[in-house]
């Protein structure tokens, strides 16, 4: 949450919701490990430029900015990144 905050930048907010959820949530939890044991992956992007990419994108949204050209922009951004 600090590091979405940080790239969010001063307009950052967040409110706790507090409404009732699904018992497994407290037990689910992204994990890359098996991909990279199984299929020898590699995420192209770290936590941190994904989050900025993330705020990006949503503060387009927030603007009312044109999002075919935001999300078209980040592939673009995302396939320089491929070899």
């Amino acid at each position: 949450l600090e590091q979405l905050a940080s790239a969010w930048g001063d307009k950052f907010q967040w409110q706790l919701d507090e409404s009732e959820r699904p018992h497994e949530v407290d037990f689910l939890m992204l994990d890359i490990e098996k991909a990279r044991a199984e299929l020898d992956y590699e995420p192209r992007l770290t936590l941190t430029s994904a989050l900025q990419w993330v705020a990006e994108w949503y503060q387009a949204y927030l603007d009312s900015n044109d999002l075919m050209t935001t999300t078209k922009t980040q592939i673009t951004r995302f396939e320089e990144l491929v070899p």
